[in-house]
Parts: C-alpha cells; sequence; structure tokens
C-alpha cells in the first residue's frame, strides 16, 4: 500500500474536470503511478470508426465517479494518459487509406502491383504502432509505472502484451471480444483486427495460456488453432455461454470456468464490441450475445478472488454514434478505470476491495 505522503496531492472536490487530463486529474507523467497509452490504430476494420476511441474515452474519462463503489479511490497513485504523438496518427490515417483499397475487394488483390503495394504499406504501418506502442510501455514499466492501453481496434494490444510478457514470467491473456482474433494474416492484413490472439500465439513466448470469451462466431481455422490438443488457447463463445447460463448454470461457477485455465499473472484485452450495452446501435458488427458491463465487473472481481493478478489491460473498439453519440465511450472510461484500480489492487497499491452482494 503507498503511503500517504507518497501520494500526488489532488482533491477532487475542488478540481475542475474538464479541464484536467484523463478522468479529470491533475497527475503529471512523473507523479503518476499509472500510465494510460492512447493508440487509435484501427485500419483493417470495416468501419474504422475506433480511432476516435483514445479521444472519445479520454472525453467521456470526466464524467466517470472517482470513488468506485467497489474499488474505492483509485485515482489516488495518479493516472496520467499520454498524447497521441503526431507519428502514430499519421500511421493510422496513411494505413487506412490503403486498407480501403484492400477491403473494397475482399483481400482479392490478385497480381494487381497497385494493391499488393498497398497491402505492404498497411502492414508496415501496423508494424510501426506496435513497436511503438512495445517500446513506450517496456519505458514505462522499467520507470515503475503500471501501464494500460486504449485503442483503437483490438490489435494496439500486442505491443504492450509483447512487453509485459518479457518482463512477467508465466502469464497468460484474458481476451474479451465478439471474435476469436485468431485469423492469421485476415484479408493479408498482419495484423488486422482479428488476429491478436494468432499473433499473440506464433511471436510471444512468454504468454503461456490465452483464455478468450465472447466469440459471437467462430471460423474453422480459429477452431483448428483452438483444438484441445494445443494447450495454450482456451475459447468460451458467447452462445456457449449464454445457453449454459438459460440451463441453470451460475454466472460465478461460469467465471470459475473461464479463470481456471488462466495463470497467476493475467492481461485484460477488452473489446468493448463484445459488450451488450457498448455495442448495441454503434458498431458494424454488434454482439448477437455478450456479457453486459456488471457481469464483466462480476468476472473480473472472481479473478482477483481466485489469488491472480492484472499485470495490464487494453480497451479497445471504442466508437461513437453517428451524431457523436458517447455510449461506448462512458462505458470504456468506466471499464478502464475499474481495469486500473486492478491493476493498482494487485500492486498492493489501493486497499483490499469493498466486499458487494
Amino acid at each position: 500500500m503507498m503511503d500517504d505522503t507518497q501520494r500526488p496531492t489532488f482533491d477532487p472536490s475542488t478540481q475542475l474536470p474538464s479541464e484536467r487530463g484523463i478522468f479529470g486529474l491533475p497527475h503529471s507523467v512523473q507523479e503518476a503511478r499509472v500510465i494510460v497509452l492512447p493508440s487509435p490504430f484501427a485500419a483493417t476494420s470495416p468501419g474504422g470508426h475506433a480511432s476516435s476511441g483514445p479521444e472519445a474515452l479520454l472525453k467521456a474519462s470526466r464524467q466517470v465517479e472517482r470513488a468506485d463503489p467497489e474499488l474505492g479511490s483509485v485515482f489516488e497513485p495518479g493516472i496520467h494518459m499520454l498524447p497521441t504523438p503526431e507519428a502514430v496518427t499519421r500511421w493510422h490515417v496513411d494505413a487506412r487509406e490503403n486498407a480501403k483499397k484492400i477491403l473494397a475487394v475482399d483481400g482479392d488483390i490478385l497480381d494487381s502491383p497497385a494493391l499488393i503495394a498497398a497491402l505492404s504499406r498497411v502492414n508496415i504501418l501496423a508494424q510501426n504502432t506496435h513497436e511503438w506502442v512495445h517500446d513506450t510501455t517496456r519505458f514505462m514499466i522499467k520507470q515503475g509505472k503500471l501501464v494500460a492501453v486504449v485503442g483503437g481496434d483490438p490489435s494496439v494490444a500486442f505491443g504492450t502484451i509483447r512487453a509485459h510478457a518479457s518482463r512477467t514470467t508465466n502469464m497468460g491473456v484474458l481476451h474479451v471480444g465478439p471474435c476469436a482474433g485468431l485469423l492469421r494474416a485476415h484479408m493479408g492484413f498482419a495484423p488486422s483486427h482479428r488476429s491478436l490472439n494468432i499473433d499473440v500465439l506464433d511471436n510471444i513466448v512468454g504468454v503461456h495460456k490465452i483464455v478468450h470469451v465472447g466469440a459471437n462466431a467462430i471460423e474453422a481455422e480459429e477452431r483448428a488453432v483452438a483444438h484441445p490438443s494445443d494447450a495454450r488457447v482456451v475459447l468460451f463463445s458467447a452462445l456457449e455461454l449464454e445457453y449454459a447460463r438459460l440451463a441453470g448454470e451460475t454466472l460465478m461457477a461460469q467465471c470459475e470456468r473461464i479463470i481456471a485455465p488462466l495463470p497467476n499473472k493475467v492481461f485484460v484485452a477488452l473489446d468493448m464490441s463484445a459488450l451488450a450495452e457498448a455495442s448495441s446501435g454503434l458498431h458494424d458488427s454488434p454482439a448477437a450475445f455478450g456479457l453486459t458491463w456488471s457481469q464483466m465487473r462480476f468476472l473480473l472481481r472472481a479473478l482477483h478472488r481466485s489469488g491472480r493478478v492484472v499485470v495490464g489491460a487494453s480497451v479497445s473498439d471504442i466508437v461513437q454514434g453517428p451524431h457523436g453519440e458517447s455510449r461506448c465511450a462512458a462505458i470504456a472510461a468506466r471499464a478502464l478505470y475499474a481495469l486500473i484500480g486492478w491493476m493498482l489492487v494487485g500492486k498492493g497499491l489501493l486497499d483490499s476491495p469493498r466486499s458487494i452482494g
């Protein structure tokens, strides 16, 4: 637990949230124990709307109640969101323009030199983004910071997962999203918005287990990857979980099944399109079946009660409605605040969570 003399000075009752940083907080990067990285990359998804996610979450975060009913004063150790570097924004814009050409032909580029060049450009820029996220995460971890990433599409988590895995032994990933993320080079994009988990399996040896929750549809290629003979990945589809609940399985029992394969240290990757309240009417592919935000919170509490520790997190697929509606961003901001809280609890920087229910 952080000593009171070590905490950044902040009286939430006297600050004006609209004039501050994330969650209306004044902490500098030096003062904050938690650093949030914005990564707007969302070039390969059909709509590309998630590129506005970091900005939308930042705005919505200033309306989040800072006294969390379960986790208390999450803000106290200090939270700071870095600005998005101009180069990172340019990478997304450039990649998106080229990706549109590939999406227009459903990835069937044949032998077209122009399309081959466009695809290559997208992949190079995606890798540049991964490297920036990885290098920045690694630097911040070395400074004693906890790190979370805000996207962007789900692929933005790759760089920070890689950085955390290089500093953590026997780490697992809990991925909640409507896509299993096991399509290798979808439409030729490497990475793509549907490849997070296969990219982790292929490239990050420090991740010992991936548990995916919430897929609305699982392709044959993905089922082959997640065959029971492969001990590194476990899938829980949204429909399977829904049917089990209808048949009488309790949410606690489901959480215990989901958590059981994970090692002690866990990175949580949350795609907002998996949450029913956040995706309805906003996403290109809203979840037909999915978790509610309260069920997601319950899963995080169960993860803590099992003795596991959240070492890092990402929140992606944050979109706004056609007129700037911010329901998804509002829930995403609360999700990020809760995830940061559990990261701090795991480090002993927050008191144990309050008992609810």
